[in-house]
């Protein structure tokens, strides 16, 4: 290993720094041995932001942008439990994958520039640590690992099916919808999107979060967002009418 790689960064030695600025240092700890990064551990802890000498300004604000997006998604994740963070990570510890799905989503929501996504890794990550089988734990998970994938066309999508559920949803030709109370259209729906929308359809068939039949007549797919879709989507409209 060269010199370099055997000295920390500067950014890395500021988020050690970070890490050990926890008001809860137990909880810190258990979080680390648990093998939470310190990211994580420190917005399950409550950490703190300071200043380190040797990280730019540049570096400063994005790791406390990144920091308070952790904390937004943990204060969602209290809300959704009823529980501080050293009690939602007491219940964390009790199952690996349970410990595993609030370190992805509070990892993940520190990344994320969608501030919905960012509740609703916390609200998911709730919902599985506080589940008392492994059906629901895995459900959760599996929730969130899908949204997380999904880019912003993918998510229009899903949120607009969502809103309409009377009906399947198909893509059509304009001559072959005229007339027709069968279905929703996303052609006629989401126009600005036709382009993909075979793409879109695919992902979200295949990450589980839509479902399809065919129809006897004409053979065309029918889509209906399914419930694990359901459930994505209620938790990340959660709040936004």
């Amino acid at each position: 290993m060269s010199d370099g790689e055997d000295q920390p960064s500067a950014l890395t030695e500021f988020m050690a720094e970070i890490g050990s600025s926890l008001a809860n240092e137990a909880v810190k700890t258990a979080a680390q041995l648990q093998g939470l990064d310190p990211m994580t551990a420190a917005v399950v802890g409550g950490a703190a932001g300071g200043t380190v000498k040797g990280v730019s300004s540049a570096a400063l604000a994005m790791f406390r942008r990144r920091r308070d997006r952790g904390l937004e998604a943990l204060a969602a994740a209290q809300a959704e439990a009823g529980l501080a963070p050293e009690a939602l990570l007491e219940r964390a510890l009790e199952d690996d994958r349970k410990l595993d799905l609030l370190g992805r989503a509070l990892e993940a929501a520190t990344r994320e520039a969608d501030e919905r996504r960012v509740r609703f890794y916390g609200r998911i990550a709730a919902s599985g640590v506080l589940a008392e089988d492994d059906a629901k734990v895995d459900k959760a998970a599996r929730a969130f690992s899908a949204l997380a994938t999904l880019d912003a066309a993918d998510l229009k999508v899903l949120l607009r099916m969502a809103e309409k559920v009377e009906r399947p949803w198909t893509v059509v030709d304009l001559e072959e919808r005229e007339g027709s109370d069968e279905f929703f259209e996303l052609e006629s729906e989401l126009p600005e999107l036709m382009e993909v929308v075979d793409s879109v359809l695919s992902r979200l068939t295949g990450l589980g979060l839509v479902s399809y039949v065919r129809r006897e007549r004409g053979g065309a797919e029918m889509y209906y967002v399914n419930p694990i879709g359901e459930l994505c989507v209620r938790q990340l409209t959660e709040g936004h009418g």
